[in-house]
């Protein structure tokens, strides 16, 4: 089998001197090695950790109480109101709506007719 090429991008940060020699010493003195190294793993991890935080926010969001069950329950078992409003929005031809077709059609023919010129 051949081998993979993974391609990678590069990340510019800047950050003060003193920050960065911190972040070579940390790197230098952990199991991380270089700061690149270093700099991917903080990344790794804090995405990580921002992903889970996003998970349990929208779990948390998610949950229903017996009560929000039984309104929810009720309300799609009773069949929807007539709503002349969107029965008239979902009928309408909009396109064709004060000549838009026409108008739309015009446009494509001359511009298809200066291409052929």
């Amino acid at each position: 089998m051949g081998k993979t090429m993974r391609q990678e991008a590069e990340i510019k940060v800047r950050v003060t001197a003193q920050k960065k020699s911190h972040y070579v010493h940390v790197a230098e003195t952990s199991h991380e090695g270089t700061l690149s190294d270093f700099v991917k793993s903080a990344c790794d991890f804090y995405a990580e950790y921002l992903e889970a935080e996003q998970r349990k926010a929208l779990k948390d969001a998610m949950t229903f109480t017996d009560e929000d069950v039984m309104k929810i329950s009720k309300a799609l078992s009773q069949p929807a109101k007539d709503n002349k409003a969107l029965k008239d929005f979902m009928t309408t031809d909009h396109l064709n709506h004060d000549g838009l077709q026409e108008k739309l059609n015009d446009y494509h023919h001359r511009k298809t007719k200066s291409k052929k010129a």
